[in-house]
């Protein structure tokens, strides 16, 4: 029967590298369509999560690998640890900057290809005079 240490790394090293999976960066420019990429944060949270979980597990099980009799095994378990933990904290960086990436390149699509026409103003019935621009105040 697998011990709750155990159950746990394994669901951990389960999720490990969400943000590796998922589509976060836009593509190239000129976009016909708003660009298709990921714009939500859950799979870079998830692997922030992760990654410090499995490197806190890494430091406790080298810290405990050094007072046990049979240490090379924990300390192989660390590195094994610290090894997914890196792979999720890298993870999660690329996930945050491809996130970062895309609602920029979607912001950048609104204003360039998607954005409304600006209001124009109202134009006095036929036969009336147009009345004169307002003035611009400077700031």
């Amino acid at each position: 029967m697998l011990g709750v240490r155990t159950t746990a790394a394994l669901a951990a090293l389960a999720v490990t590298g969400c943000s590796l999976l998922s589509d976060t960066a836009p593509p190239r420019r000129p976009w016909k369509t708003e660009p298709p990429c990921s714009d939500y944060y859950v799979p870079p949270v998830i692997d922030s999560l992760v990654g410090v979980t499995l490197l806190s597990g890494a430091v406790y099980t080298f810290q405990e690998a050094r007072h046990d009799e049979e240490g090379g095994v924990g300390v192989l378990a660390a590195l094994v640890l610290f090894s997914f933990g890196a792979l999720a904290g890298g993870a999660s960086v690329r996930g945050w900057l491809g996130v970062a990436r895309c609602r920029a390149a979607q912001d950048a699509y609104a204003k360039e290809l998607g954005a409304p026409p600006p209001p124009t103003r109202p134009q006095p019935p036929p036969g009336e005079p147009v009345p004169p621009d307002p003035p611009h105040v400077s700031r």
